[in-house]
Formats: C-alpha cells, sequence, structure tokens
C-alpha cells in the first residue's frame, strides 16, 4: 500500500488575484516545509505556470475547471477517490467540496457573501436567483459533509453556522497572513516602485479590491468628495483588480465631479502595491462585508494607516489599530478621512499600532494551526517542524 498522502486542490493559481489565491499560495509554500516527510500532491490548473513548488516532497497533477464550478463539484470527486488511499487527506481551499470525495477531508470558508448577501457578489439580477440557489446547495452540502471546516474569520464562521449549525463540532477558525513582502521602506524606494501609477508629490488616499458591491467604493469616493475640495489637492486612487471603473461608480464620480481627482486603476504589481501602501495617506476600506479583508492586513504591515469599515470580519483583523466607521454612514467617513489628513500624530499613532497588530498574523502560523486541523481527522500526520 502506498505512502498516505495530504492532496491540495491549487487550481485557483492560475494568475487571479485575492484572497483565496493568495492563501492558497502560502499553503503550498508553507505546508511542504512544515511537514518534510509528508507527500503532497497539489491539483494544479493547465494555465497554472508548472511548477507550482519544487519542494521535494511535492507532485502535481494537471486537471482543468475551476474548484467551485457545478462539473468540479459533481465530477471532480469521482475522479479523486479513483487514486485516493483510505487515509489520505483531500482539502479543498475553496469554500466547496466536491460531492462524492469520502476521504479525509478538510474544507476552507472564505466567507459565505454568496449565500448570506447574494446583491452584494452577483451584479446581474436576472441570474442572481440561479446563482444563489447553486452557492446555497454546494456551500450547505460541504458543510455537511467535510470532515473539518477551516473558516478564516470568526465571522465567517458564525455565519456558516447559522446556515448549517451542525457543522459547529467541526469548524476551526484559522485566521490569514501576511507576506513579509508587506513593509515600511524609505520614502525613495517607495516612490521609485509606484511613480508609474501616482506621480511624485501627490497626496492621496488609496482604495483596493475587486469592483463588486461589497466593496463600496461608490460610498468611498462620495466620502472623499464630502471630505476634501478641489482646492485641497488630495486624490483618491482606486485600485480595482476586476470590474475597473464598474458603472455604477462612473456615475458617482461624474455627479460628484470628481473625475479630475479619482483614479481608477485596474490591478497593478505587488512591488507597485507595496510602494503605494507606503506613500498613501490611509488605506480607505469601508466594506459591508468580508470574509477577512487582506489588504487590511497588507497596509498595516506596510505602515499604512487604515481607515476601515467596523461590520463583519474587519474587527477581527484591525483591533484597535485603525479608524473604524460604519461604512453606510458617509458624514462618519469623510469625517475620518478629514481626520488622517489633518491630523499627523493620529497617522503616526495608526502607523504604530498597525505594524504592531500586523506582526500577529503570519502565514506560518496560519500553515501550523492548519496541519493541527489535518492532525484531527488524519493522525498519521506527524507534528510540524519546530518554529523558525
Amino acid at each position: 500500500m502506498s505512502e498516505p498522502r495530504i492532496v491540495l486542490d491549487a487550481r485557483c493559481l492560475r494568475g487571479a488575484h485575492g484572497g483565496v489565491a493568495t492563501y492558497t499560495a502560502a499553503l503550498v509554500a508553507e505546508l511542504p516545509r512544515l511537514l518534510p516527510d509528508v507527500p503532497f500532491t497539489l491539483l494544479r490548473h493547465p494555465d497554472a505556470p508548472a511548477p507550482l513548488s519544487r519542494a521535494p516532497n511535492v507532485t502535481e497533477r494537471t486537471l482543468g475547471g475551476d474548484p467551485n464550478d457545478p462539473i468540479s463539484h459533481f465530477v471532480l470527486g469521482r475522479l479523486i477517490e479513483r487514486r485516493l488511499g483510505p487515509d489520505d487527506l483531500f482539502h479543498a481551499p475553496y469554500r466547496i467540496l466536491p460531492r462524492d470525495v469520502r476521504s479525509r477531508s478538510v474544507m476552507t470558508l472564505h466567507d459565505m457573501m454568496q449565500v448570506r448577501c447574494p446583491e452584494l457578489v452577483f451584479p446581474d439580477a436576472r441570474l442572481r436567483p440561479v446563482l444563489h440557489r447553486w452557492w446555497t446547495y454546494a456551500v450547505r452540502r460541504s458543510l455537511r459533509r467535510a470532515g473539518r471546516i477551516i473558516a478564516v474569520s470568526r465571522h465567517s464562521a458564525d455565519d456558516a453556522l447559522e446556515v448549517e449549525p451542525g457543522a459547529a463540532d467541526r469548524m476551526r477558525v484559522t485566521l490569514l497572513g501576511v507576506d513579509a513582502a508587506f513593509r515600511p521602506m524609505p520614502p525613495a524606494q517607495s516612490l521609485a516602485l509606484s511613480r508609474d501609477v501616482m506621480p511624485e508629490g501627490a497626496r492621496f488616499f488609496l482604495v483596493i479590491g475587486g469592483g463588486y458591491a461589497n466593496k463600496n467604493h461608490v460610498t468611498a469616493a462620495l466620502a472623499f468628495a464630502r471630505a476634501f475640495r478641489p482646492e485641497d489637492d488630495v486624490h483618491l486612487l482606486v485600485i480595482q483588480r476586476e470590474r475597473t471603473l464598474p458603472p455604477e461608480l462612473g456615475r458617482a464620480l461624474a455627479g460628484a465631479g470628481l473625475a479630475a481627482r479619482v483614479h481608477v486603476r485596474g490591478g497593478v504589481s505587488q512591488e507597485a502595491l507595496i510602494g503605494l501602501y507606503n506613500r498613501a495617506e490611509a488605506l480607505v476600506f469601508p466594506s459591508l462585508y468580508e470574509g477577512f479583508g487582506l489588504p487590511v492586513l497588507e497596509a498595516m504591515a506596510s505602515g499604512c494607516p487604515v481607515v476601515a469599515s467596523n461590520l463583519t470580519s474587519l474587527p477581527e483583523v484591525t483591533g484597535d489599530a485603525a479608524l473604524s466607521c460604519d461604512p453606510r454612514d458617509l458624514d462618519a467617513l469623510a469625517n475620518a478621512l478629514g481626520k488622517i489628513a489633518h491630523e499627523p500624530a493620529l497617522r503616526e499613532r495608526l502607523r504604530a499600532s498597525g505594524l504592531a497588530r500586523a506582526q500577529r498574523f503570519t502565514w506560518e502560523r496560519t500553515a501550523r494551526e492548519t496541519v493541527g486541523v489535518y492532525r484531527e481527522i488524519a493522525p498519521w500526520i506527524p507534528a510540524p517542524t519546530p518554529d523558525r
């Protein structure tokens, strides 16, 4: 009989940005190092760069499809089960567990937005009912069947248990981490990395995230308009990884006369983003719903003050190291931006407290806690190597 192994579905790693890809990439990097004597198999999408890992205990198998589409849900499990031994562990890091996986299984739950707040993630009202039904079915079934469920925040766990209370004894909370590349840097270096995005001398606030309704970018722009006049010479830079300049944001900018002061860009390189975090007055993150909120953590680790929503998971990330307010309250958000702009002592306090808080969140800790979850249902997995 072959040696038992851990199988990780890494098909989301094919160039897409976002929290799930960042999380999966971190597991691919950290887990084989922490468990050097355990064989790993990565499921790699055909469009992904090869290899995903050069660790000696990792093999890769190419497999098409999206981790969350119906074909993967209904078909992938049977394909996997033919190749899994009785002690193998399968980890689905992207919300949905393939239906017929009968081996020891773990799923990671990033959020419940598709189930709990479909209006925030499905912009087409005609397709929304169909997509909501699919996600509700697939996520609920996954919650019922997974051997263990890793939630990336207490809020995500609680949201899931509202839908499926029977999962409580199998639910574990493992917070996310931040790459060490996100760090404070000298002004000349941050400018060199980001001047192509924002020119030298510009004073600006930064907004980042996919252009979806939950990110609440329209409110960020309107609050900015309320906080600053044109003669203040302050700008708002909106980095949207997807749906750059969605119609609702374009209309808001035109109606508020903000076209010259609000700059909407598509995705930028990680290096440029780190430079922008270092230069910005603050990150503005007025999200209506987050499973975790990685940009907030990246900003704090880079020494960037943060103005954040006080809803869903974000207080778990920020603690008292950010200015928090109701993201639906324009006046509160505008007041927070004004304070950041006009109170240097506040900016410095937020910078220092953010840096201190960010040190608590590492991908190594996330991976170690993940190994602990694995060992609950696969006792053959050894304890991870000692801390570095």
